[in-house]
């Protein structure tokens, strides 16, 4: 063989390689964004199932949305401890009593996912007796407080849940110190 042969057939068999790695990087690549793309979706899936969750079930009392977005062994802690869906709907129930038109969850100002996970803070409103000086008996007024849920998902529902709030009085949550 030739000399200069067999540096083309060098030269042919580098470019191939070259080739190679570089559709082999670019599949590597587009793996990587699909994977990404995929995992974003993900999350803005529990973002926006977290705000049904909030808005729907919880604000609007629907139990069927509430339990819906929960898996059924889920773990509830933190303001309302639960070890199973029966459990932690029957609390949330209970506690749905007490909202009067208007109260419960009206946003959220904070939401955040990475993976699994969802962080949510959310505004509350609860109507309350109003307890001023000179109030008439029996009138009522809107308090302001904040929520915080970091939840774990898993298939679409929420595995873990773990609650804090602040009813907007006394120093009775963490989040007192962060949310002004």
């Amino acid at each position: 063989m030739k000399k200069s042969t067999l540096i083309q057939s060098i030269i042919i068999a580098l470019l191939l390689v070259a080739t190679v790695s570089v559709y082999t990087q670019n599949m590597n690549l587009k793996k990587k964004v699909e994977k990404f793309e995929a995992s974003k979706k993900v999350e803005e899936g529990n973002l926006k199932r977290f705000d049904d969750l909030d808005f729907i079930g919880w604000s609007g009392k629907n139990v069927k949305v509430f339990e819906d977005i929960h898996s059924s062994d889920v773990r509830v802690e933190g303001t309302m401890n639960a070890n199973d869906l029966a459990k932690h709907s029957n609390d949330a129930q209970s506690y749905f009593k007490f909202l009067k038109e208007g109260d419960g969850v009206v946003s959220h100002p904070v939401k955040l996912a990475d993976g699994d996970w969802t962080a949510v803070i959310g505004e509350t409103r609860s109507t309350v007796l109003d307890t001023t000086p000179g109030a008439a008996i029996g009138s009522t007024t809107k308090k302001k407080g904040f929520m915080l849920t970091l939840a774990k998902w898993s298939d679409g529902k929420i595995k873990e849940e773990y609650l804090f709030s602040l009813n907007g009085d006394a120093n009775n949550s963490f989040l007192n110190k962060y949310i002004k």
